[in-house]
């Protein structure tokens, strides 16, 4: 370790604790509540390094991948040396190695889940090996079901990221979840049904979910590293031979406000193992919530383990004594009398309020201002995508952290140019020909209330060269022509409701598409959660108001094209403002962070508030190392009283 290391005393203590756990002679484990900015992956770093000095064999594990990196980089940085191979580890990384039997000569898996020659034969699947499994299975489904589940390739991505989901969030803990369709008594069959709709799922989808995990293990397929921790559940004695066989006592778990129900069971097979555990994390910042799913608190379930001493890093050494009040005023509100929050008074921070972002940022990135330490930070994706609209009309550079999409690839902007299309072939001139209007229909024709069925989508669709299309460096190669596309306009028109098939003016039309094709609930559908749907229909709503100009749409659709071609051609963008949503926002900081507080921004939060919404909250400004950046709003209003409530004046 480094000597030039220095820890505060609180975290000499944990270290110290962590020693003495290690050398006890019966099971102890130690758990950290930590806020943002505490030193966490710092203190864990450190207790590794003692314990392995001390020659105690130690298994680090978090959440994600980024998590991960995080903690090998402070490792180097500390140490000067890299961590040795598998170290440290994220949960799924943990199951894929034990499953897989990765160790040479080694097969932990009582069943033999892979041996090492199907490993070397690829029988991990790759994703479009798992998309044709789904593919054939919805087939068989659509049958029975009427052809009510999505069968298009970007429907079936999204199944399985929704599968995914389902087995990280274990929604199937309930008992009649696990019960085969043909064992059902009819109540237990309602009481199915009703539980799938609590979580805003359609009666489908699980004997889906039940039936792809049952086709998959039987032909032999691991859900490649994502998701493998579900399968290590089914086997939890192969967890038992991989930590005595590589004589591991000690289990770090940083990130531990990511550990969900799943993972916690695998926590207490690695107790049952003899193993002690260390486990730091900040429970403020848990933001997992899964349409309607109850959460699961790691912390409360942690501290009910016996043997388990709680400990606190109260201090934040990312942001000064400004910030740390904003941060605590929202900490007491969701758990009134906990630890206060403090930072260093010499770094002040500051706050600033504008009256409009946008203009402020335009007007900065005009006057030579460095926006690359700057943050936007908003709830949800459709609430980036209504900030990238302003940034783009100013001409502000930005770009997207994580997976945050840019606003021309989401659903709300293509529903809407699939329409100017669609009514300039009808009505007018036709819009030239571009490889982004066949995306966008792509959306429209899955409109339920368009009425295309299932037979006439999916000619369509092979029409476009959208089904079976061949890929290339990651991209689709659509081979579709202005002629073929003209004809699949003139097939959509077709399904047009009665009303949409005379001629009126654009705006006009425009509006009676939305309300007659029902789009904003298309919308809310498509949504992870209702928060996103509300956003995605504002957003929906500012579109429409932008196309509605008197403006031929297809004059429009070209001006919207050639200005997206510019942005996506600035070199500038790599250095603009960094512009990403809360979940996304996790895991990383910035000098100054930028609160939006409008209707697309935090003003849902700040007038409704509930545990969720501060939770979000706290995670945007515990981001910032230097500064808060605001909207100013009406003085007099219940918002202003809000806003001051939590960053003063």
């Amino acid at each position: 370790m480094s000597d030039t290391l220095r820890l505060s005393d609180a975290q000499q203590h944990i270290i110290q604790a962590v020693t003495d756990l290690a050398r006890g002679d019966y099971q102890q484990h130690v758990l950290v509540e930590a806020g943002a900015g505490t030193g966490k992956t710092t203190t864990l770093v450190a207790a590794r390094e003692q314990l392995i000095a001390e020659g105690k064999g130690v298994l680090t594990l978090t959440f994600s991948n980024a998590g991960r990196q995080r903690f090998a980089d402070v490792h180097l940085a500390q140490t000067g040396h890299a961590l040795p191979p598998k170290s440290v580890l994220t949960f799924d990384g943990l199951a894929f190695e034990v499953l897989c039997g990765a160790v040479e000569g080694r097969n932990y898996s009582g069943d033999g889940f892979f041996t090492r020659e199907e490993i070397r034969q690829n029988a991990i699947n790759e994703s479009d090996q798992l998309l044709q499994l789904l593919a054939e299975l919805v087939a068989e489904l659509n049958d029975p079901w009427e052809g009510d589940i999505p069968d298009r390739e970007s429907d079936l991505i999204d199944l399985l990221e929704l599968i995914g989901n389902a087995r990280i969030a274990n929604v199937f803990r309930d008992p009649r979840m696990y019960a085969d369709e043909e064992g059902l008594e009819e109540y237990q069959e309602a009481e199915r049904t009703e539980f799938l709709q609590s979580l805003d799922l359609p009666p489908w989808f699980y004997h889906l979910f039940s039936r792809f995990e049952r086709l998959r293990r039987e032909s032999r397929h691991l859900v490649g590293v994502e998701g493998a921790a579900y399968d290590l559940a089914g086997d939890p004695r192969a967890l038992v031979r991989y930590v005595w066989a590589n004589r591991i006592s000690v289990i770090m778990v940083d990130e531990f406000h990511d550990t969900k129900a799943l993972h916690f069971e695998l926590l207490n097979v690695l107790i049952k193992a003899g193993c002690r555990l260390v486990l730091i994390g900040d429970r403020h910042q848990d933001l997992f919530a899964w349409r309607g799913l109850q959460p699961f608190s790691a912390f409360d379930s942690a501290a009910r383990m016996a043997g388990v001493t709680t400990l606190a890093l109260p201090r934040s050494w990312r942001y000064g004594h400004r910030i740390a009040q904003m941060a605590d005023r929202i900490v007491q509100r969701l758990q009134p009398g906990a630890a206060r929050i403090t930072g260093p008074r010499a770094q002040s921070g500051k706050l600033l309020a504008v009256p409009d972002l946008a203009v402020w940022l335009a007007q900065s990135a005009q006057q030579g201002v460095a926006l690359a330490d700057h943050c936007a930070i908003l709830p949800t994706q459709a609430d980036c995508m209504m900030l990238q609209l302003k940034l783009f009309d100013a001409g502000v550079p930005y770009r997207l952290v994580e997976r945050v999409r840019h606003f021309f690839q989401g659903y709300e902007f293509r529903v809407v140019r699939a329409l100017a299309v669609l009514y300039s072939r009808r009505f007018a001139a036709e819009a030239p020909f571009h490889v982004n209007s066949i995306y966008a229909l792509d959306v429209l024709m899955n409109v339920p209330a368009l009425g295309l069925d299932k037979e006439s989508r999916s000619d369509l669709r092979a029409e476009l060269g959208l089904d079976g299309v061949r890929r290339m460096d990651g991209q689709r190669l659509l081979n579709a022509d202005p002629f073929t596309f003209g004809l699949v306009l003139d097939k959509l028109a077709e399904f047009l409701p009665p009303v949409l098939t005379t001629g009126q003016a654009w705006p006009a039309w425009l509006a009676l598409a939305v309300q007659h094709l029902q789009l904003h609930a298309f919308l809310h559908q498509r949504a992870q959660h209702p928060a996103a749907g509300r956003q995605s229909g504002l957003l929906l709503d500012e579109l429409v108001r932008r196309f509605s100009v008197d403006i031929a749409p297809a004059v429009q659709v070209q001006q919207w094209d050639e200005a997206i071609e510019r942005f996506v051609r600035q070199r500038s963008n790599a250095s603009g403002l960094s512009l990403t949503s809360v979940l996304h926002a996790k895991g990383h900081e910035y000098a100054r962070v930028l609160l939006p507080i409008g209707a697309s921004g935090w003003r849902r939060h700040l007038l409704q508030p509930a545990a969720a919404s501060w939770r979000e909250l706290y995670v945007a400004v515990t981001r910032a190392r230097e500064g808060i950046m605001l909207e100013t709003t009406d003085e007099g209003d219940a918002l202003a009283q809000e806003v001051h409530g939590i960053f003063g004046a």
